[in-house]
């Protein structure tokens, strides 16, 4: 990604949808993350492994979470 963009979003199911997760809740996320064995990506901090492996391509200025990085 680094050869491509200047900086990067990141958001998850627990801050993005705008009720802290309910909503993906009652999509049954968690249930189709548990059938492939990677219930462990389905939690409010999972964000915070990308959020490391992108600082290993990224300066902080250039990462950003959630709603900030999709304003202009």
């Amino acid at each position: 990604m680094r050869p491509l963009v200047q900086r990067v979003c990141i958001d998850d199911y627990f801050m993005g949808d705008g009720s802290e997760g309910k909503r993906t809740r009652r999509l049954g996320m968690e249930s189709l993350y548990q059938q492939v064995g990677m219930e462990h990506w389905y939690h409010p901090d999972a964000y915070q492994t990308v959020v490391q492996r992108m600082k290993d391509y990224f300066a902080e200025d250039e990462i950003w979470i959630s709603q900030a990085g999709f304003e202009p």
